[in-house]
């Protein structure tokens, strides 16, 4: 095959996009055990080592995350209450919060009907090219197409189906497949993936986030530049 990547780098990719969508949500408990039980940033390490980053780089990235760990359940509990607060803070409460994981939001693209429905050109075209791809999110409860988790959510879907055709020797599917990335890229993340994350970086009021913030921009800057 002509592809200029590996099985392995996709399939880490994919892992990437599944990890970072785990902040982009309401967290769960178990996310707080992992940070403290250090299970998550090995994973993390794990991920940035088949990705390609060197021993120093994933140092830089994943030193941040040594102040959470912890075998304390009082600190352990403190960590997620944190988390959820922040993640308050930075995208759920209509009152306060400081910025919006909305595509079409971000953009200002979204209009209102005179019914009070949204309307936005980005959540149709996002709309369009889940449906020519087959995808359909299972996050629970449903967002809106243009939320950056289901965008995640749409890759780390492309690129684990990029890896199997990879490794199974089907160039033409993986390059079909990567047509649709490029597309998604073009057209979405690199207009708004990057500034999103150094705008969480900027107004996160707790460690956690600027962690990923600095993670996620690293990632994101590999992938758009394969």
């Amino acid at each position: 095959m002509s592809t200029a990547t590996s099985a392995e780098v996709l399939f880490a990719s994919s892992d990437m996009y599944q990890a970072l969508g785990n902040f982009l949500c309401r967290t769960e408990p178990e996310l707080a055990q992992a940070l403290c039980d250090g299970s998550f940033v090995g994973d993390i390490k794990e991920i940035l080592g088949e990705l390609g980053f060197s021993d120093q780089e994933i140092t830089l990235l994943t030193d941040g995350f040594a102040e959470f760990l912890t075998s304390s359940k009082e600190a352990q509990d403190e960590l997620f209450h944190k988390v959820r607060r922040n993640y308050t803070h930075l995208f759920t409460n209509p009152k306060f919060s400081v910025m919006t994981p909305y595509e079409a939001r971000y953009l200002g693209d979204e209009k209102f009907s005179k019914d009070g429905i949204p309307v936005s050109r980005v959540r149709v075209d996002l709309k369009d090219l889940y449906r020519r791809s087959g995808f359909e999110s299972q996050i629970k409860p449903k967002e809106y197409e243009d939320h950056l988790r289901v965008e995640f959510e749409f890759m780390e879907v492309l690129r684990k189906n990029q890896g199997i055709c990879l490794r199974d020797g089907n160039e033409s599917a993986y390059l079909e497949i990567e047509s649709t990335v490029q597309e998604l890229f073009d057209r979405h993340l690199k207009v708004w993936a990057l500034p999103f994350f150094e705008e969480v970086g900027e107004k996160s009021l707790e460690n956690v986030y600027k962690v990923i913030a600095s993670l996620a921009l690293a990632f994101l800057k590999r992938e758009f530049g394969r």
